[in-house]
């Protein structure tokens, strides 16, 4: 046991006034007359045994009444946990109002039975009390210290959002708060689901001023069901050719879902519905045949049926379907190689040309160019490179010359790639099947394929550039780079390392050849992703095309009109959405010259349903105290936590019981 003022304990001393009382109190006594006290002797000697008795018990009981005073002012307490309880300088609250909370347990939302036990914890609070209500939002407005009705009013207001917790945010406010406010001893609640995210939770565990609190909200339920993404088996969707959309479904629970209904809409009209089965606690990758037969954006929709966590059920996508792209290929002399090649694609447009004869305005339309046999790029071809990609990607795909590339150099040195020292007799290393560049390439990789043979090559060194990105797609057997991937803005650049003549290589003829420039013409830099998260901290980048800077792209919907955050930095728009979106959906962002359709939706972090393990785990991690979720009065607890279990109370009953054993005495004892 402790005292809250253990100074009180000094006026134990006064206990001494009752005993000095019965001590010392001399009564008078009248003097009365009696003829005989031979016959009252033995009751005389029965009054006074008595009267002993009666005086010590008043003696005791006036002592017992003063030492429960004195004890009842100096509020006694036991700690309700290890930590020293004292009077909280700070609270603060975490409310996770994440689309997990919205799971049940006997039959009422999580998020429900959070808000009650936070309003009966702030309850409890003194009226002066600093209170601070975070959310899984993490807004900045949440950084303030509110009052005890200001916090109650915000926790009725707060409702579920399309966020995961942020909890390395979470703390890194709730620091700020405390060390802005300067509380010497802060209490923190955390109520939520306690999803397992990586957090480092040391700063608290390990700074005594800071007392955690946990209370776990778990679902009656583990299953859900959500799909997670999807793709295209290529990059680019053409227009009229049919290709596959790859969707990825997880199943989190732990009994197997059969027959779960999967259906897909494209422009509000149903194209697709299938069944799928998927294994317990596994993912299932479908394929979805698809041909779309009109240019521009196409709305996507992909649906599933799965109760009672419905939010991950809906995808969201895009898909950009062009008609056709164009093609630019130079070569000194034979381009029969391109040739043939153009012949297998529908979409593609190709034009042929020697340097010589070059056409610059067809470079500025082009989506790929090609330069075979290069051994330098003239400031013409530079120009329109630079031209076409201040708008719009463009894929170049390069082929050196087996003379001297000295002036090719000066060409790839911004894209951090040279060309240098010669060698003969090259073997090349079987293709990565780790290299993302060759993922759906080919439905199975036979690590025996026949690899190009290859007469000779140049070194290709590849340095560090801030702005670009170089891989390595093809390596020699001595691990030397022989094709490089570079990435700079709106340019994606593919360098060979050896010449493309039938004298000096064969790879034309060999099966790899096709799919490998099929690949780098379709990697157009201005794609992409299929969708978006909503409520990602990381900024969108798209092709900046509009000619006059100071107009602000606006984000819409049927319902919405917003102007999210926008930065231009190069060629490219950098778009933030921060919380400005609460809904998933398709949305137009543009301005009058130029539009663009981005599809967003509700993050899959919250589909996982959680372990009570990972509460355990939480728990040892911010060194805290754990409260059942289903306790009758969380306010009552976390006073006792701050307070400890408080006996002043009991301590003034006492008091008052002795007092009434004292007044029984002296009236009815006789």
């Amino acid at each position: 046991m402790q005292f809250l003022h253990p100074g009180y304990l000094w006026f134990l001393s006064l206990m001494a006034i009752p005993v000095v009382i019965h001590l010392f109190n001399f009564r008078r006594y009248k003097v009365l007359q009696f003829s005989n006290f031979r016959f009252l002797q033995q009751l005389q000697q029965e009054s006074d045994q008595r009267n002993k008795i009666k005086h010590w018990l008043v003696l005791a009981a006036r002592m017992l009444m003063i030492a429960c005073l004195v004890m009842a002012f100096a509020q006694p307490f036991i700690p309700f946990t290890n930590q020293a309880a004292q009077k909280p300088s700070l609270i603060s609250v975490y409310l996770d109002n994440s689309f997990s909370m919205r799971n049940t347990n006997n039959g009422v939302a999580n998020i429900e039975l959070a808000r009650r036990k936070a309003i009966e914890i702030i309850k409890a609070q003194s009226e002066s009390a600093q209170i601070q209500v975070l959310s899984a939002s993490c807004f900045g407005h949440e950084q303030r210290v509110l009052s005890k009705k200001e916090a109650l009013q915000y926790v009725e207001e707060l409702g579920i959002v399309p966020a995961s917790p942020n909890w390395n945010s979470i703390l890194e406010k709730q620091k700020d708060v405390i060390e802005t406010n300067k509380s010497a001893n802060t209490y923190c609640y955390y109520l939520s689901d306690f999803q397992a995210k990586e957090v480092n939770f040391s700063a608290f565990a390990n700074d005594s001023s800071i007392h955690t609190i946990a209370i776990p909200f778990l679902a009656n339920s583990k299953a859900n069901i959500a799909i997670d993404t999807c793709w295209l088996a290529q990059p680019i969707q053409m227009q009229d050719q049919a290709s596959n959309l790859l969707v990825r479904i997880r199943n989190y629970g732990e009994d197997a879902a059969e027959n779960v209904r999967l259906s897909l809409t494209l422009n509000n009209e149903q194209k697709y519905v299938g069944a799928v089965s998927i294994a317990a606690k596994s993912t299932h990758i479908d394929t979805i045949p698809i041909a779309v037969h009109q240019t521009g954006y196409t709305k996507g929709l992909l649906h599933i049926n799965d109760e009672p966590i419905n939010f991950d059920n809906d995808y969201y996508f895009t898909l950009e379907v062009k008609s056709s792209f164009k093609v630019y290929c130079i070569a000194s002399s034979n381009n029969s190689a391109f040739k043939a090649l153009a012949a297998g694609f529908k979409n593609a447009e190709f034009v042929f040309s020697d340097y010589n004869h070059i056409n610059y305005n067809q470079i500025e339309e082009a989506d790929v160019l090609i330069l075979q046999d290069a051994t330098t790029v003239n400031g013409g071809v530079q120009a329109a490179i630079e031209k076409r990609t201040k708008t719009r990607g463009l894929s170049l795909i390069l082929f050196p010359s087996d003379k001297g590339v000295e002036d090719l150099n000066a060409f790839l040195q911004p894209y951090s790639v040279q060309l240098s020292k010669k060698y003969s007799s090259v073997s090349l290393q079987p293709i990565s099947v780790q290299n993302p560049f060759f993922k759906d390439m080919f439905r199975k990789i036979d690590e025996s394929m026949e690899m190009p043979s290859i007469a000779s090559a140049f070194t290709l060194n590849a340095s560090i550039r801030e702005g670009v990105n170089v891989d390595a797609l093809l390596k020699t057997k001595e691990d030397a780079p022989i094709l490089l991937a570079a990435k700079k803005a709106n340019l994606t650049l593919f360098v060979f390392g050896f010449s493309l003549s039938s004298e000096n290589s064969n790879f034309s003829r060999k099966a790899l050849f096709a799919p490998m420039i099929a690949k780098m013409m379709l990697s157009s830099s201005d794609s992409k992703p299929l969708a978006y998260d909503l409520g990602a901290s990381r900024s969108i980048e798209l092709p900046y095309t509009s000619d006059n800077a100071e107009v602000a792209y606006h984000l819409k919907s049927a319902t919405i009109d917003i102007i999210p955050e926008q930065r231009i930095i190069g060629q490219s728009l950098f778009i933030n959405i921060h919380q400005q979106l609460e809904n998933p959906g398709t949305y137009t962002l543009g301005d009058k010259s130029q539009a663009y359709t981005l599809s967003f939706n509700y993050s899959r972090n919250e589909s996982a349903p959680v372990e009570a393990q990972n509460v355990e785990n939480w728990a040892k991690a911010i060194n805290a105290t754990v409260i059942a979720a289903d306790v009758a009065n969380a306010g009552v607890v976390a006073k006792q936590i701050q307070e400890g279990i408080q006996y002043w109370q009991w301590l003034l009953v006492l008091a008052l019981c002795f007092i009434l054993i004292e007044i029984v005495l002296l009236r009815y004892w006789r």
